[in-house]
């Protein structure tokens, strides 16, 4: 690992390079530098489980298909885009 201060966009910090990626983090010291480094690189092989947010988003149908579902459940007096949206919502619940 190579770690050397440096000015990027005009902020102050530290360039580090490691066997497989480079770095810039901004900081003060070289050694608050080194805690953020480390804290990214635990992050990178242990990253956090996605947000309801995100596992919902990814579910949800396209805007399109769900204009189209409620203009026809109000055409047709059903809920079918009520119910997709429900079931969704309930799969990943906030936490």
């Amino acid at each position: 690992m190579k770690i050397e201060k440096t000015i990027n966009n005009e902020r102050n910090g530290f360039q580090i390079i490691d066997d497989d990626s480079e770095y810039f983090i901004e900081a003060d010291s070289e050694e608050l530098a080194l805690l953020k480094y480390e804290e990214i690189k635990y992050r990178e092989m242990n990253p956090l489980p996605p947000s309801y947010k995100v596992l919902r988003a990814k579910e949800y149908p396209p805007i399109e298909e769900q204009l189209d579902l409620i203009y026809w459940d109000k055409v047709n007096g059903t809920n079918f885009w009520e119910k997709a949206i429900s079931a969704i919502k309930e799969k990943y619940p906030k936490n």
